[in-house]
């Protein structure tokens, strides 16, 4: 994946962390819809699709804190949210 267009302030920000907190949140949810029994498979794979890029958005500030070997704050630490797949 290519270099995040957001900066070290950018993840160091009130908004990157409330964005965080809401992203984790969605996570949940999504989670929590895929456990339903109920779905047919298209429905399965799209919320696992979901579940996916909400990873992505997630690890793009472990990413660019790899980069600066610094954690910003808000990080989510993704091995808390195990792939669904």
């Amino acid at each position: 994946m290519n270099k995040p267009a957001l900066t070290e302030a950018d993840f160091r920000s009130q908004v990157w962390s409330r964005l965080t907190k809401d992203l984790q949140e969605r996570l949940q949810e999504l989670r929590q819809s895929n456990d339903n029994t109920q779905l047919s498979q298209d429905q399965t794979l799209l919320i696992r699709g979901q579940i996916k890029e909400v990873k992505r958005l997630l690890s793009l500030s472990t990413e660019s804190a790899g980069m600066s070997g610094t954690p910003f704050a808000g990080d989510a630490n993704l091995s808390d949210f195990p792939d669904d797949q």
